[in-house]
């Protein structure tokens, strides 16, 4: 075996289990830090057979030396962050803080790998390997007794950040790109009005905030933060260029292949599906609302209108939500929420996906609203060369009765998300 082969295996082998192995050690002495190492556990276990086959495939890498020692410096210092935090118990509450959002931000950032090497497939996703956020490289260094020195820590300071160019305008306010005057650090920012006469009320917002805390998944844009400043409201998130899923088949003429309509369709179900299992409805699927990176990564965004849902169901206003193209037909009748809801306008959203165009586009607002309620509308117009998996799944998405739809994890398992695409 040639050097290059011996230092991969190490470098992805080897130190990814020391910091697989330390998790869970930790996990069964600390107590405080558990639900964190929870997720962080989930997130190792998911990326543990990706880097068992990366290490098989030595020879396939071709990277540099430096990058691959980069790795695994990466990797240990991950895992001494973690051995830490059983040793955090005297320390002041301000201390405690700063493990946990280093703790988060290490998941983070694992998930964000995970999402990379799933979509785009182990060799690309080789070359994202060492550019894991650089939390991991900025640990504290305890002794025994607790008490250590401080070091650098990698954080998004709000303040810091200027607003730039205009690139997007909801019901609620403008959103910005903004950059960080210190790092150049590239941001989301949503400006919200709360004057008497903005567009949003306190309660609506608060939660909102609520909603973006509670999120973590590789496919929902990252939440940074939020501050006020005078009568304006600033939303910090993640910023995903170029750009929206509607941008994106605008500027490829329209509809794009079914492979990547599957492709697409699995991530946003994975979002979904995990905000549904924390009972919070989007309430505004749409192509407008779904971000592409130029990896092919898709995260759901624009939470202004989702609600924490006691149980599955709640009675909402129909303001500021999906036009009538995105909306399910019992949303139209009664107003009445629920998170099958979801679940219609994705399947629209798959139809916007195939075909170029909006769910009933080629009606008026106020007859596709008595269409779609009335539930005597056609069925909607496919490709002819959509597959018939394709066309079973946009069938169990646009169900009449809430009751009859799939729910977004029975969707995850539907042989259009999961079997080999098609072009």
């Amino acid at each position: 075996m040639a050097g290059g082969e011996l230092v991969a295996g190490a470098a992805l082998g080897l130190p990814f289990n020391i910091l697989y192995d330390v998790i869970k050690e930790v996990m069964n002495k600390t107590t405080m830090f558990k639900p964190l190492l929870g997720d962080l556990s989930s997130t190792m276990e998911s990326l543990q057979p990706l880097i068992t086959d990366i290490a098989k495939h030595n020879r396939d890498l071709g990277r540099p030396e430096e990058e691959l020692q980069s790795f695994k410096k990466q990797m240990e210092n991950g895992a001494e962050l973690v051995r830490k935090c059983s040793k955090v118990g005297l320390w002041t509450s301000y201390k405690k803080y700063g493990y946990a959002n280093k703790l988060m931000d290490l998941d983070k950032s694992l998930n964000r790998l995970l999402a990379i090497l799933s979509v785009q497939g182990i060799r690309a996703g080789m070359e994202t390997l060492v550019v894991v956020k650089e939390t991991l490289t900025t640990v504290r260094r305890i002794e025994d007794n607790g008490v250590g020195k401080e070091e650098t820590v990698v954080v998004h300071n709000l303040i810091e950040f200027q607003k730039g160019k205009l690139i997007g305008s909801g019901p609620f306010g403008p959103r910005y790109v903004a950059g960080n005057r210190v790092t150049g650090a590239l941001c989301s920012m949503k400006e919200v009005d709360l004057s008497p006469n903005g567009s949003i009320s306190a309660k609506c917002l608060e939660t909102e905030i609520r909603v973006l805390t509670k999120l973590r998944h590789p496919n929902i844009v990252e939440f940074y933060g939020s501050q006020m400043v005078g009568d304006r409201f600033y939303i910090y998130q993640e910023y995903v260029h170029p750009g929206s899923l509607s941008r994106y088949m605008n500027e490829r003429y329209g509809a794009i292949t079914e492979s990547i309509v599957r492709n697409f369709t699995r991530q946003i179900m994975s979002g979904l599906a995990y905000m549904h299992s924390e009972h919070i409805a989007h309430r505004s699927i749409k192509g407008a609302n779904l971000l592409v990176d130029s990896s092919g990564i898709v995260k759901l965004a624009d939470f202004g209108m989702a609600r924490l849902l006691s149980g599955h169901e709640g009675n909402t206003s129909l303001e500021g939500g999906n036009p009538y193209y995105w909306m399910a037909p019992e949303l139209i009748i009664s107003g009445r929420q629920s998170l099958a809801a979801d679940i219609w306008s994705l399947g629209c959203t798959v139809i916007e996906m195939l075909t170029g165009r909006a769910h009933q586009n080629a009606y008026e607002s106020m007859e596709a609203l008595f269409k779609t309620s009335s539930g005597n509308e056609d069925n909607p117009e496919l490709p002819g060369t959509l597959s018939l998996e394709g066309k079973n799944f946009v069938e169990c998405c646009l169900r009449i009765n809430p009751a009859d739809r799939p729910t977004a994890a029975m969707l995850l398992e539907h042989p259009f998300l999961t079997s080999s695409s098609r072009g």
